[in-house]
Order: C-alpha cells, then structure tokens, then sequence
C-alpha cells in the first residue's frame, strides 16, 4: 500500500526538486514574499481529490494538492477555487458540480490578488474523458488502435467523439496537403486548446491586473506500455500519448499568447505514468490516497516543487 498523505505543512525545502519553467532560465528572481495573495484556479488535477482531508466534497478538493504545498512553504495567503470537472470557461461562469454550483473561479481574483497558478484544458473537448474511454475499447481489438479509429477524421470534440468530421477528406481518406483526418483531428485540438487557455488566462489577468500568472501543464498520464491499471489497445499506446503532449503543447502556447509562464510537468513526471514501476497517477484501481486516473500526492509534491522553482525566476524568463 502506499503511504497515506501528511504534508499539509510541507517545508520548502522537504519539497523535490524540479526544473524551473524555461530551459536555461537564469535563477535571479524573488519568490513572492510571505504573506502574499495565493489564489488557484484549476480542474481535478489541481483539486486532487483524495488526497488528504476533504475541503469541498463536490469539487473534489483536498488539503493535500499542490495549491496547499506551494502555499505552505511560502508562506502565502491560499485561496484555492479548483474544482473536479472544470473547463476554461468556469473563469467566468458559474459551473454545476452535481445539484450544486460554484461561483466563477475567477470571482476568487482581485486588485490584491499577488500570485494565480492556472490549470485548465483537460476537460474542454472532452480530452480527459475521451482518453479514459479507450480503455473500453481496447476489449475488442487489444492488439489493434480501436480508440485512434474512433477519433479518426473526428474533431476531437465532446459534442463529435461519435461523428466523424472528414474536414475536406477525400475518397482517398486524406484531407487537403495530404495530412491524415486524426492528425487534422489533434491539430485543430491543439489550436482550440491553445485559444480557450489564452481566453482564460486573459480574463486572470484583467481580474487580477498585478499578479504573477503560471500556468501549470499536466503530468506524464499516457504510459509506454499498456498495464492492467490502463489496459489499453497495444496501437493506441502512442495515440495516447501524443493526445498528452498535445494537451500540455496547448497550455504552454496559450499562456505565452498571454504573456504568461508556464510550469511544465513533463520532466518532472517523466518515468511515473500509470503504468510505471512508481506511478504518480492512479490507475483504475488505486493503490493509496487518490480517485481512480488521478494524481498520487507524489505527483503534487512535483507539481509545488515545479511551480516554487519557477517563482524564481523572473517574469517571463
């Protein structure tokens, strides 16, 4: 079994290391200074449910996520708003968790507001969800790529998973300039991911005009071999991994269209997908504190180590 959480005062320096955000990125700069105005806006991945004491049962939100780590080893002021389920657009609409609602994320943002750490994307499309729905697929073609088939010549999106958009395909199967329908799919995914993150991060940054804005990409999920915890298809092992990097290729181009940086957690990660011999996210059947395909509290201690290291380094450096 793993070992339950117990860092809700974790120290800065019991935290792992991690790289900064930006290769190379010369470390002059200050983090904030204690005391100062922490809000996180985020979906599951922020929320990290199960991971310690509950602080909102709807959204999924524990006191052991990363919002809580960073805040503890610098000593700032939380406000922590991520909630389970959440889209870009719940910076500035409410969302309805079950027969609740919660107020726009945003709301928690303001002139005082010091520090925002951003981490939204999964969800939109339905990427998170649609990853998750190749395991079923995999029963009927283990050896094949039925969950890359499904997708092909589909727009990637919620509303289209079951419909096929050929975008201009011909009898041949390829769309314009000779690209494949599935690698028009995950372009135009990483184009409209990269835009719903720049609108969101957008509207951090008018409710919040002096604060410093990270956006936090998402850790290593898609495994390098199928596994009993994510039993996939043997040809949908790449798919899902390309649909990972994709995700975090869109999070990094939205906030550098904003001006803000971005935490990537790719490296970090790298070596504890589901399937590892030390995972850091859940499989379908966790093995200590977590919801099934979520993070570990290994993986949010990197994700605080992450985000402290680049709190160090200038603006935009």
């Amino acid at each position: 079994m793993r070992r339950a959480a117990a860092l809700l005062a974790l120290p800065l320096a019991a935290l792992p290391t991690a790289a900064c955000s930006g290769e190379g990125a010369t470390v002059t700069g200050e983090a904030p200074a204690p005391g100062s105005a922490y809000v996180a806006i985020g979906d599951s991945y922020t929320a990290a449910p199960g991971i310690g004491a509950s602080l909102d049962d709807a959204c999924g939100r524990s006191a052991g996520n990363y919002p809580s780590l960073v805040a503890a080893a610098l000593d700032l002021e939380l406000t922590d708003v991520s909630c389970s389920g959440a889209l870009t657009v719940h910076v500035s609409d409410p969302q309805y968790v079950g027969d609740q609602v919660r107020a726009p994320q945003g709301d928690a943002l303001g002139a005082g507001t010091d520090l925002v750490t951003v981490s939204l994307g999964a969800n939109d499309d339905g990427v998170f969800g649609g990853l998750l729905g190749c395991v079923p697929q995999a029963a009927a073609d283990p050896t094949g790529s039925p969950c890359r088939d499904h997708y092909l010549g589909a727009d990637l999106d919620g509303a289209d998973l079951d419909g096929a958009d050929l975008d201009g395909a011909g009898q041949d199967g390829l769309a314009p300039g000779g690209v494949t329908p599935a690698e028009g799919a995950v372009d135009r995914l990483r184009v409209r991911l990269a835009g719903r993150v720049a609108a969101a991060v957008g509207a951090v940054q008018r409710r919040a005009p002096r604060a410093r804005v990270l956006v936090v990409g998402y850790p290593v999920i898609a495994p390098t071999e199928t596994c009993p915890q994510f039993p996939l298809a043997t040809g949908d092992v790449a798919f899902v991994a390309e649909v990972n990097a994709v995700l975090n290729d869109a999070l990094a181009a939205g906030a550098a269209e904003r001006g803000a940086d971005f935490v990537d957690l790719t490296a970090p990660t790298e070596g504890h997908d589901l399937c590892s011999a030390d995972p850091w996210v859940a499989g379908q059947t966790p093995t200590g504190p977590a919801t099934p395909y979520h993070p570990y509290v290994e993986e949010q201690q990197a994700a605080a180590a992450a985000i402290v290291a680049a709190l160090s380094v200038p603006e935009g450096g």
